[in-house]
């Protein structure tokens, strides 16, 4: 047949439903198209992990719930997405890349305001693709976490409906192996792959084997004069990550001598006849010819186009059944170069990888990798080697068209073509050591590889060993004459270690307090630069015999730069001497560099001194309006932030993202939570972009709170806290950065009525505060005190309220709220007359220190109205809603849910001073508000449900009372919310079916009522909620 079979003939042909002779007819094709050859490969892959155990299925199929689709979404369960959906936050624009698992698509991120490649897997597939996609979850998450200059950034994954979509760095650029097409020197060739290089030694450091190295998966970008510019390893799709056995490279058995002995046992004997390993090389047959030149010519066409992350896959589709495949993880492999991903050996199952699924090109593939076995970073060791000799020499090291071929030719020196140039014989060494067949003697990392390849390394190297032997000669001359005393090696360590201290010597640190003053902020400055350089040393005396390249050097390097820097910026810049104190804040931990993340490999001052001058004096004016902004002035420190940003825009990416977070977080200060939530997103894509992890994971971490408090969407803060976790990741996880995001994550988490969660997040930042941060504990303490709240447990949550007011050290009018949250637990718990002293002291400490535009102001007033009403003063407390009301209209506007919830709450007082029919048409106007501002299914329309649902009782119109109760209950069964508050729908429920004759029912509900809350003080009083309303947890 001359054309590609379609999906259907081939899910008819996997089947065995077909007709013998059109059966041989596909599989005739199928045996010389690789592109077809794949995809039946992983449809069989996928096939072998459904009849996996259901314990690993269950295993293999973790992972979010697919997502529903909003209403504007085109339905995508049988067809390939079209350009203009939207899938999660991202529009597509541009088909990039198609392949046997899926496309890749040029998208919009509309939450962030950029473009991304956006790989979506293949719709319509199987039910047996379940589990290849929670593994292609699974994966790309473990990706999300690894950020690195040489590594493509994976930004996000998610589902759609049955679309599972990875959403990647955009990259301009081509593919190594076209790159390596031109005049190439042998040092830009080595320059090259050693970038690569860096690339997989970070996804080793993070706990990844790539699997899948080649020429094919690395892009590369130049400049204008065709220098590199940027390296990028792609296509980690089919990685996997180490387990703990495999982060240290063990030996493995070493099988039969013969290596083509050990492959020919281990392949199915047609796979060893007619499978194709190299996709088409020197050997292939004229067919396999013809279609490298035409993938090569396809490719060559556009590469200077945008290239997604996964580049193999980017590829544009020949036609629209010409499938480009792809392996068991969704990458493409097929094309010119590539080969065949071949699945064979053990049907075991380790974790959620199949060992015996061979993924990867066998052209490039280590022979333990062939075999079916476990592998290891080695692996990736064998591949680069490969792909380099390839590129030094025009020959792979071991060619072959089938796996039998390559077998053969491992059992001899790796073959050589005509070099690209003088080789120098350390390369040739140290590829031939790295080629080794057996694992256990092959070259254990990449890092020790690098240090043979780095053209800068090897000529230090040599200089260093040409001044070793001219000091042989000298000594061997001397003691000729005279045997002198022996001296002490030299510290290699010393000049460093000295360079460092001389940073913070005495004299200097004493320039620097005649620079300063005297007094207790400088001695804060002082003891803080002697203490990181104190660190410094000692991290660097363990470390400092490690290879230059290794990740512990360049984070050294990064703090290093640091101190030197900041050292030099307070000498010489008396502009920065009032903010001082927090301007060494800037300075890393050097300590964090033993075992460093990628994040940490940046310094957060830049290495030109030109370009440092205007940075710092930005910095300085940033740390002036966050201090502003800390003593109440915020307006005023908006005002210096947003001309501060405007001028950071053009100096430097990470400035730039500094401004942008410290503007969002002043916009949340005076109450433009919109604007705030807006900006704080450009500061984190800003951050991102700028590898400024530290702002990434402070902006995702300030809109967990924005998205829990201010939009009540707490679906979307639960998704910024994995992308805020996954930037702690790489910045090493700081305790205090820790610490909030355990603490903004349990806020999410309460929201959502998963207390028991919510309180192990926020008693994990409670120990961290102990030991980091103790002025942090007390708003933690009052964030426990909420959730007690929110799970009806009122003396608990009294004690530590309680002991969030004796612990803290802040102004009477900051811990305000703390007393309006005592006194409304104290009112539930009975306490009614001290209740009133505590949301009268509230009102009081509030009134000069609380902007009225601040969600906490709405807190305070309606904790005395709720205190005023349990105490029966219903007048007093109907009296003080207007102004309560008009400053929450003026905040939040007319109809926002804080308006709503005060009508509501008058609603509520007025039924009990007896005038129902004011109260039923405002209740009804408020709970239709709090439907559209909070969701139909949220706990806050249920409790104003109750409340209707008891005014109506009360108004004797059994029928709405009973429908809006059952209503309410089945929202607050749902989200299993189960106290006092949920007594109130039982008791009116039973009380219409006490009405209406049905004493079973009603005597039923009055025992549910009786389990939540054994005596309710006032019968039929409506529920207590929307009374406690306002901001849960107070903002760190």
């Amino acid at each position: 047949m001359t054309h590609c079979p379609t999906d259907i003939q081939l899910s008819t042909y996997l089947a065995g439903g077909m007709e013998a002779g059109r059966r041989a007819e596909i599989g005739e094709h199928v045996d010389f198209c690789e592109d077809c050859r794949m995809l039946v490969l992983a449809a069989r892959q996928a096939a072998r992990d459904q009849r996996a155990t259901p314990a690993q299925q269950a295993a293999l199929a973790q992972g979010p719930s697919p997502a529903s689709a909003p209403p504007r979404h085109e339905q995508l369960e049988h067809a390939a997405p079209a350009v203009g959906v939207v899938l999660g936050r991202y529009e597509l624009v541009e088909l990039i890349g198609a392949g046997g698992m899926g496309q890749v698509y040029r998208a919009r991120d509309l939450e962030l305001d950029r473009d991304v490649a956006l790989k979506v897997l293949r719709p319509g597939m199987s039910g047996s693709a379940e589990l290849l996609t929670a593994r292609l979850l699974r994966e790309s998450r473990l990706m999300a976490r690894l950020s690195h200059p040489a590594v493509v950034s994976v930004y996000d994954v998610g589902r759609h409906g049955s679309l599972v979509y990875v959403a990647m760095e955009l990259i301009a650029g081509t593919t190594l192996a076209l790159w390596l097409r031109g005049p190439r020197s042998v040092n830009e060739v080595l320059s090259a792959f050693v970038a690569a290089g860096r690339g997989l030694i970070a996804a080793h450091q993070a706990g990844l084997v790539h699997r899948d190295f080649k020429p094919d998966n690395v892009l590369v970008s130049t400049d204008e004069d065709g220098r590199l510019h940027r390296v990028v390893v792609t296509d980690l799709g089919v990685a996997r990550a180490l387990t703990p056995a495999h982060r240290s490279p063990a030996p493995q058995p070493a099988g039969d001598a013969d290596p083509a002995t050990q492959l020919e046992r281990r392949v199915p004997a047609r796979s060893r006849d007619e499978a194709s390993a190299s996709g088409g090389g020197p050997r292939s047959s004229e067919r396999s010819q013809d279609r490298a030149s035409r993938s090569s010519q396809d490719r060559a066409s556009r590469s200077s186009q945008d290239r997604a992350g996964p580049s193999s896959q980017d590829r544009p589709s020949r036609s629209s059944q010409n499938r480009a495949a792809a392996s068991p993880s969704g990458v493409r492999v097929g094309g010119s170069g590539s080969g065949a991903a071949l699945a064979f050996g053990s049907d075991a199952v380790d974790g959620l990888t199949v060992p015996g699924a061979t993924v990867g090109t066998p052209a490039y593939m280590a022979p333990e990798q062939i075999e079916g076995r476990a592998v290891d970073q080695r692996a990736d060791v064998f591949a680069f080697a490969a792909s380099l000799w390839e590129a030094l020499w025009a020959s792979r090291p071991y060619p072959g068209r089938t796996l039998s071929e390559i077998a053969a030719a491992m059992g001899r020196p790796p073959q050589q073509g005509a070099p690209r140039g003088r080789i120098p014989r350390r390369v040739t060494q140290a590829l031939v050591q790295a080629l080794t067949i057996d694992v256990n003697e092959r070259t254990a990392t990449l890092e020790a590889l690098l240090s043979e390849l780095d053209p800068a390394i090897a000529r230090k190297r040599k200089l260093m060993v040409l001044g070793a032997a001219a000091a042989a000669l000298v000594t061997s001359s001397a003691a000729a004459a005279l045997v002198l005393p022996a001296r002490p090696v030299a510290d290699p360590c010393a000049q460093d270690l000295q360079e460092v201290a001389s940073l913070t010597s005495a004299a200097k640190m004493a320039e620097l307090r005649r620079a300063l003053g005297s007094g207790p902020k400088t001695d804060v400055v002082v003891k803080t630069l002697e203490d990181m350089s104190a660190r410094w040393q000692a991290t660097h005396r363990r470390a400092c015999q490690l290879p230059a390249e290794s990740l512990t050097a360049a984070c050294l390097g990064a703090r290093r730069t640091e101190l030197a820097g900041i050292v030099e910026d307070l000498l010489t810049d008396s502009s920065l001497h009032p903010v001082a104190h927090h301007y060494v804040d800037y300075l890393g931990d050097p300590e964090t560099c033993q075992k460093p993340a990628s994040g940490m490999l940046l310094s957060r001052i830049p290495t030109d001194g030109a370009q440092r001058q205007p940075v710092r004096r930005l910095r300085a004016r940033i740390i002036a309006a966050e201090l502003l902004r800390m003593e109440g002035k915020s307006e005023e420190a908006l005002t210096k932030l947003r001309d501060i940003r405007v001028a950071a825009e053009a100096r430097w990416p990470a400035v730039y993202a500094e401004a942008l977070y410290a503007e969002g977080g002043a916009e949340g200060k005076i109450g433009d939570s919109s604007r705030a939530s807006e900006t704080l997103k450009l500061a984190a894509a800003a951050a991102e972009k700028a590898h400024h992890d530290r702002v990434a994971a402070g902006a995702w971490t300030q809109l967990i709170s924005s998205a829990t408090f201010a939009d009540n969407d707490v679906e979307r803060a639960l998704e910024y806290a994995t992308y805020a976790d996954a930037a702690l990741d790489r910045i090493g996880r700081p305790p205090l950065d820790e610490m909030l995001l355990l603490y903004y994550h349990g806020a999410a988490l309460a929201q959502a009525e998963r207390t028991d969660d919510a309180e192990a997040k926020m008693r994990a930042a409670l120990r961290l505060a102990e030991q980091h941060d103790p002025s942090k504990v007390p708003l933690i303490v009052q964030g426990l005190g909420f959730l007690y709240d929110a799970k009806g447990e009122y003396k608990k949550a009294v004690d530590m309220y309680r002991e969030a007011i004796a612990t803290s050290k802040e102004p009477r009018s900051s811990i305000a709220v703390f007393h309006a949250q005592l006194a409304m637990n104290l009112a539930m718990h009975g306490e009614r007359e001290l209740a009133l002293v505590h949301a009268n002291t509230a009102v009081t400490d509030a009134t000069d220190g609380v902007d009225p535009r601040n969600d906490e102001w709405q807190t305070i007033k309606g904790a005395r109205i709720l205190v005023l009403r349990h105490l029966g003063r219903f007048e007093e407390a109907l009296a003080d809603i207007p102004a309560a009301q008009a400053r929450a209209s003026a905040a939040r506007g007319r109809r926002s849910d804080d308006v709503a919830l005060y009508e509501q709450l008058e609603a509520v007082l007025l039924a009990d001073v007896g005038k129902i029919s004011e109260a039923e048409p405002l209740i009804r106007r408020a709970c239709e508000t709090l439907a559209i501002a909070m969701g139909e299914g949220s706990i806050d329309h249920a409790g104003c449900l109750a409340d209707q649902a008891a005014i109506e009782l009360r108004a004797g119109h059994l029928a709405p009372a009973h429908a809006h109760a059952e209503h309410a209950i089945q929202i607050v069964e749902q989200v299993q919310n189960f106290h006092a508050d949920v007594a109130v729908l039982y008791q009116v429920r039973g009380e219409v079916a006490r009405r209406r004759g049905d004493r079973a029912k009603a005597a039923a509900d009055f025992d549910r009522r009786d389990r939540h809350v054994p005596a309710l003080r006032r019968p039929g009083v409506p529920g207590q909620r929307a009374l406690r309303q306002g901001p849960p947890l107070r903002r760190l």
